[in-house]
């Protein structure tokens, strides 16, 4: 009897121990074409910003809709664990990087949040980044 509790025990740590670990995005489906895209009408922009990740670097293809005006850039990245650490190239918006942890990647969807902010509203675009891919589209099309 005290064998059946001892493994019943330690089958309950084993249980606990995997539940308490935190869930580490899958970084196979970080490459790809994403679009950045917000739900909340309100966060409606007036530049189409499309990015291109590959392996160490992100290209970057933005278009202003009111002045028809295309800009790309090409931004080198290191991923380490769930953070992402974009280094910026000379001239774009005057950073050098910047650090986001990856709160959620799968293959329709992505979001990252700025290492030392937390999630509101109002950091949509700068603290915090949605994007959505073609897969997205497909089975959202009411977002549209």
């Amino acid at each position: 009897m005290k064998t059946v509790f001892r493994y019943a025990f330690i089958i309950l740590m084993i249980v606990c121990l995997f539940s308490c670990q935190k869930n580490k995005p899958d970084m196979s489906l970080l490459t790809g074409v994403w679009n950045e895209y917000y739900e909340d009408q309100l966060l409606s922009s007036d530049t189409d910003n499309t990015y291109t990740i590959k392996p160490d670097v992100i290209k970057t293809h933005s278009y202003n809709l009111l002045t028809g005006k295309n800009e790309e850039w090409s931004i080198e990245y290191k991923v380490d664990g769930n953070t992402i650490t974009l280094n910026y190239p000379s001239g774009y918006s005057n950073k050098k990087s910047e650090s986001f942890e990856i709160v959620l990647l799968t293959d329709e969807e992505m979001a990252w949040q700025k290492v030392g902010t937390t999630f509101s509203k109002k950091s949509y675009g700068n603290d915090y980044r949605h994007f959505v891919n073609e897969k997205y589209w497909k089975s959202h099309p009411t977002a549209l």
